[in-house]
């Protein structure tokens, strides 16, 4: 049975030199640790017994497995005492899944961290598509990466549609992404530098630039600044034409979103807004006598990227304290055509 102190004893009997163990085999979840085959915990020793024990049970009995005693959450066990645990071949290897999946977790965890995130948004926005069977064996630590693989039958195209990454006034939150997610040092040169920013994002939206260079007179002619963006994007006076209901946040009231600027889910949630309500206003004034009420998501998919840069502003970024707009498609043209920051200034 599972003793009070976490560990495992044949009837609370002991053997008179502090070692205690289990003649049945037990399965047992306790406290998040998992209790494996038959154990038997030594009696505690020092440094140097520890490791003669070691060596010599490991030599004289190859199919045990020793761990230190004092890895159980209830503790119990002293630092300096061995368990000594006899498993089944079932068991082994229902051992050995699960300290794999422990070690793919503390992986994913500690050192991937949110670069499995930044994998995914980046597999998201190049094409790539996403199925719950194959996060699940990404998780599981079965599959490295969590989309799917390119269509081979398809002559490597990709099968889902690209999905865009929407900022405003993002080009350091880009920047840290490539230093933190790509390499620590960006390349010398401006352009090289764009072209790795496309590699893993190809359709950017920025909705300062959506703003304040794309949008009517109303918007251009306010505050360009995200909170202002998004209270005249949400001010029914201002949009009777093209009226703008920002989507409900569950578990939270009318009165939940005063001074929440600068947070990272409310920022992110402003600028989806404006951007949403942006889009919906040029639609509205340039689209609607040609193709009637086109949706935003038909719009965004199915319009070729010349229009989407005419309409949108697609892949391009402001800069602050700069008289000129980033553009990361500027290498399809002259050095310095669509872009001059390409030649320095």
């Amino acid at each position: 049975d599972v003793g009070e102190d976490g560990g495992v004893n044949g009837g609370n009997e002991n053997n008179g030199n502090g070692a205690h163990g289990d003649n049945s085999t037990v399965d047992a979840v306790d406290g998040g640790q998992v209790c494996e085959g038959t154990s038997l915990v030594l009696p505690p020793c020092n440094a140097f017994l520890r490791r003669c024990l070691y060596e010599t049970i490991e030599a004289e009995y190859p199919g045990l497995i020793l761990e230190r005693a004092d890895n159980h959450p209830n503790g119990g066990a002293a630092r300096n005492q061995i368990r000594v645990i006899r498993l089944s071949p079932a068991e082994k290897e229902s051992r050995q899944t699960r300290i794999r999946l422990d070690e793919w977790h503390k992986l994913l965890q500690d050192t991937l961290g949110f670069t499995s995130v930044f994998r995914a948004i980046s597999d998201a926005c190049n094409g790539k598509s996403f199925t719950k069977e194959r996060i699940e064996e990404f998780l599981e630590g079965r599959v490295r990466d969590p989309s799917v693989p390119d269509d081979a039958e398809n002559g490597g195209i990709m099968t889902g549609r690209q999905i865009p990454i929407v900022i405003h006034n993002g080009l350091m939150d880009l920047m840290f992404l490539m230093t933190h997610c790509h390499h620590p040092v960006l390349p010398d040169e401006f352009e090289d530098t764009k072209k790795v920013i496309r590699k893993y994002f190809p359709c950017i939206y920025d909705t300062k630039i959506l703003s304040s260079e794309y949008s009517d007179a109303v918007i251009q002619g306010g505050s360009s600044a995200l909170g202002e963006l998004y209270t005249v994007v949400c001010n029914d006076e201002l949009n009777l034409d093209v009226p703008f209901k920002p989507p409900p946040i569950a578990n939270q009231g009318a009165d939940g979103a005063t001074e929440q600027a600068h947070e990272a889910a409310w920022d992110a949630y402003m600028t989806g807004c404006v951007f949403s309500a942006l889009c919906r206003r040029v639609i509205a004034s340039k689209y609607r006598r040609v193709n009637g009420n086109v949706s935003l998501d038909s719009f965004l998919h199915n319009s070729r990227d010349d229009i989407l840069r005419y309409s949108l502003g697609l892949n391009k970024i402001y800069m602050h304290m700069s008289l000129y707009t980033i553009d990361l498609e500027s290498t399809s043209g002259p050095i310095g055509l669509h872009d001059p920051l390409t030649n320095g200034l």
